[in-house]
């Protein structure tokens, strides 16, 4: 990490600490996790320039919440495209989403959809685009309608969530987790060995 960065860190402390009481929080439990597994970005624009992108984004969900339905882990495939202004860090979101789990092939990787949906919302990346410091934030609405074994069973909520972008500490690819706890990009975290941006969900 570098002195800029440590500087940087304990600059935004107190304020990443009030602001987490009116938006959703650096740090804190999750209801599901997903990765950026592809991206492609275009800045648009001039004086309002703008980062125009689209990814796709695995990973799993809690069981017993409100979209996956079994006991253990679901999985999770999504695609989500955003529009921030690189002024404020700042735009919409939209994108659709499935809720797979396993079938009778216990090898591979579940692909039975249960539940499919969309979700629209709003990013803040302005601590990572303006200020530097390697997260951002999402929010906002999703509904889903149930397929396979849970057709006509429609659920709907809200969600809130940290984008973590990897960095590096001390020449290790690092998530920061909270203000004071950074925590090395895990093995099972990497796509072809590239460190992947983490999203940490709470549903309601």
């Amino acid at each position: 990490m570098t002195v800029s960065f440590v500087k940087r860190i304990a600059l935004l402390g107190a304020a990443l600490l009030v602001s987490a009481l009116a938006s959703p929080g650096l740090a804190g439990a999750q209801d599901a996790v997903l990765y950026e597994v592809s991206e492609t970005m275009k800045v648009k624009g001039g004086k309002m320039a703008r980062r125009v992108a689209n990814a796709a984004l695995v990973g799993w969900v809690n069981g017993g919440t409100p979209i996956c339905p079994t006991v253990e882990r679901c999985h999770i495939a999504a695609f989500a495209s955003d529009n921030v202004n690189l002024a404020t860090g700042k735009g919409p979101v939209n994108g659709t989403f499935a809720i797979v789990v396993q079938d009778q092939n216990l090898v591979d990787a579940p692909e039975e959809v249960v539940f499919q949906g969309s979700l629209v919302g709003k990013m803040d990346l302005s601590p990572a685009l303006l200020l530097g410091v390697p997260y951002g934030t999402i929010s906002g609405t999703w509904t889903a309608r149930g397929r396979s074994k849970l057709e006509g069973t429609d659920r709907n909520g809200t969600f809130t969530g940290v984008f973590r972008l990897p960095f590096s500490y001390g020449g290790i690819p690092s998530y920061l987790m909270s203000p004071t706890s950074i925590v090395p990009v895990g093995s099972d975290e990497r796509s072809l060995n590239t460190p992947l941006v983490r999203l940490d969900l709470q549903l309601q």
